[in-house]
């Protein structure tokens, strides 16, 4: 799952580079989708990509710091 806040050096839209890559592996006939958390980076290369582009309703990554 890609949750939309990925860094690289390399790739300036990491999150978009790896929506297109898979896009291009599966084709258009296969749905792909992502799940967004609260802090991801939402582009344009993204949207184009993906069928369906979900944002989390909870910041779970704070919660389980707590436990």
């Amino acid at each position: 799952a890609n949750h939309g806040a990925a860094a690289s050096e390399e790739f300036p839209d990491a999150d978009g580079a790896f929506c297109a890559s898979v896009r291009g592996i599966v084709g258009a006939d296969c749905v792909v989708g992502v799940c967004l958390d609260m802090h991801a980076n939402l582009s344009p290369l993204v949207v184009q990509s993906t069928d369906v582009c979900v944002k989390a309703s909870s910041w779970k990554c704070l919660k389980q710091c707590d436990e």
